[in-house]
C-alpha cells in the first residue's frame, strides 16, 4: 500500500492535519492499495530517519503509514501456501507464480482456502519478528535478518534468496509468533533453517527444501518461533 501525499500537505507537516488519498490498483511490487480516505494528525507523519509512526520519502512523495495513533495498518494480501513445497509465497503477480522445487518454473500451486494478510513496514513490537522479505526470484517469503548475512537458498537458481533489501520501497514484513490459534489466525508456520523460507509445518506436512530435501524447522525445540498468520 503506497500513500501519495500532495506537496502542500508535505509543506505543512508541522502545522495542519491533512488528508491521505489511497488510490485503487496495484503498485510495482503487487501491493494491494486501499480505496478509502482517512485523516491523520501531523504527529502521525515523520521524515526519513526519524523514529515516528510513518516513514515519508519527500523526494518520491510516497509515505508508509503505520497503525499507531489511529492510523492505517499497512497490509499485503495474496500470500498463499504452496500445496507442493509448503512455503508461503506471493500469488499476486499476473505474470508469475514464482519457482517451486516440485514444479520448477511452472511455479507454486496455491492453497486457495487461505488468503493471508501480512503486516509490513511498521515498527518492531514485542511478540513479532521483522526482517521477512519476498524473494523476487522464487516469490517465497524468507528470513533476511541474520547478522551473518545468511539468506538461505533459492530453488530458482540454487543461490541466495534476493529480496532487494537495500531498496527502501521493498517491504519488510512483520510476523507474529507464539500466539494461540484463533478465528482467522493460523499457527504452524516456521522458519526452515536450511533454506530460510517460511514454511507450513503442521499436520505432518514437511514440504520440499532446496537445501535439505525436506524443510528443517526444529519446531519441537525451544525457543523456536511458531508464527501465526491472519487470513481472510
Amino acid at each position: 500500500m503506497s500513500v501519495s501525499v500532495d506537496a502542500d500537505a508535505r509543506g505543512q507537516l508541522g502545522v495542519n492535519a491533512f488528508a491521505l488519498a489511497f488510490p485503487t490498483g496495484s503498485d510495482l511490487y503487487g501491493a494491494r492499495r486501499w480505496s478509502v480516505a482517512t485523516r491523520l494528525t501531523p504527529v502521525a507523519v515523520g521524515i526519513p530517519g526519524a523514529s515516528s509512526e510513518a516513514d515519508c520519502s519527500l523526494a518520491s512523495s510516497v509515505c508508509k503509514v503505520s497503525n499507531l495513533l489511529g492510523g492505517i495498518m499497512p497490509l499485503q494480501n495474496e500470500w498463499r501456501r504452496c500445496i507442493d513445497c509448503a512455503v508461503l509465497y506471493f500469488n499476486g503477480h499476473k505474470d508469475t507464480n514464482g519457482w517451486c522445487l516440485v514444479n520448477g518454473e511452472s511455479g507454486h500451486s496455491a492453497d486457495m482456502e487461505f488468503d493471508y494478510d501480512l503486516t509490513r513496514d511498521v515498527p518492531l513490537t514485542a511478540g513479532n519478528q521483522s526482517g521477512w522479505r519476498n524473494c523476487w526470484k522464487c516469490q517465497t517469503m524468507y528470513f533476511d535478518g541474520h547478522d551473518d548475512g545468511n539468506k538461505g537458498k533459492c530453488p530458482a537458481d540454487n543461490e541466495k534468496h534476493n529480496g532487494h533489501g537495500s531498496d527502501p520501497l521493498i517491504y519488510n514484513f512483520l510476523l507474529p509468533f507464539n500466539r494461540p490459534r484463533a478465528d482467522k489466525r493460523q499457527p504452524g508456520w516456521y522458519n526452515c533453517w536450511a533454506c530460510q523460507a517460511l514454511v507450513y509445518n503442521d499436520a505432518g506436512i514437511d514440504g520440499r527444501c532446496p537445501n535439505a530435501y525436506i524443510h528443517l524447522t526444529h519446531k519441537d525445540d525451544r525457543p523456536v518461533y511458531n508464527f501465526s498468520l491472519t487470513y481472510r
